[in-house]
């Protein structure tokens, strides 16, 4: 408890005392930037990274520890009719149970919104209730200048919903903590089944697992409000860094040249 009080204290200072000015521009189309040593608290890069904006489904990264943190007593769930207010393409079926776990990865892989929906359901009885836990979540990780209005990340009608690069990037190391999490999020592709036996096929939508194989995880984001969005973990050893992008217009572009920046691939690959 100690060693992580200091670390996330030591983080604060590092990133409170950061200037964008002291990186190299690089050419980014993102908006904010931030990329993030664990293993030495250092930052590798910084652009405008306390910068509140629209974080779109990277914030399904707190709808995933949520949903976690209930795992025990909630190992499948249902989706309702209310699941599917959204005009998107949509995986589930209503009234069909699913498994938490296959759950978990429609909404980690695929940024499926109806499988957000049902969890939330399922956990707290309507979404306003599981946002309210996200927000004890995010407080307990320091992320203070998040705010939520779904577990989505779909904008909302009535309520702003924002993030910062530096709070994405919190929210992600806690993320790494949890094996059955990450593990998820390493997978290209999977296939869930329903209780009524029907597959469902999902797709990452991270292009970098094919562009650079075993280089970077992590989960992707957009609306045309947010633009495009990213946050992703390095797997090259010796390299644990966290990377966060928000409204980008090329994120690709700006993930390997950040990639490359960082020491993470030695040659960007252009697709």
């Amino acid at each position: 408890m100690k060693k992580h009080l200091i670390s996330a204290l030591l983080f604060l200072l590092l990133a409170g005392s950061l200037r964008s000015d002291e990186f190299p521009c690089l050419g980014l189309t993102a908006k904010s930037v931030f990329v993030y040593d664990i293993t030495t608290d250092r930052i590798i890069y910084a652009k405008a990274p306390d910068a509140k904006l629209p974080g779109a489904s990277t914030i399904k990264l707190m709808t995933a520890l949520v949903t976690l943190d209930h795992y025990g007593t909630m190992r499948s769930a249902r989706p309702t009719k209310r699941a599917f207010d959204f005009p998107y393409k949509k995986y589930l079926k209503p009234g069909v149970d699913y498994s938490t776990d296959d759950l978990l990865r429609a909404l980690l892989l695929a940024s499926s919104n109806d499988s957000a929906n049902c969890l939330a359901e399922a956990i707290a009885g309507n979404r306003d209730n599981f946002v309210n836990l996200m927000h004890e979540r995010a407080s307990e990780l320091g992320a203070a200048d998040t705010l939520f209005a779904n577990p989505s990340g779909l904008p909302h009608e009535k309520v702003p919903q924002f993030t910062t690069a530096k709070d994405l990037c919190r929210m992600m190391r806690e993320f790494l903590r949890y094996p059955r999490l990450y593990g998820m999020i390493k997978e290209s592709d999977n296939v869930i089944r329903g209780a009524d036996g029907k597959e469902v096929f999902l797709q990452n939508h991270n292009r970098l697992l094919k562009r650079y194989p075993n280089v970077c995880v992590g989960k992707t984001g957009y609306t045309r409000a947010a633009k495009h969005c990213f946050v992703g973990y390095s797997l090259v050893p010796r390299k644990r860094y966290i990377f966060v992008i928000l409204g980008a217009d090329r994120p690709w572009q700006d993930m390997s040249r950040l990639l490359y920046y960082a020491g993470c691939i030695s040659q960007i690959v252009e697709k």
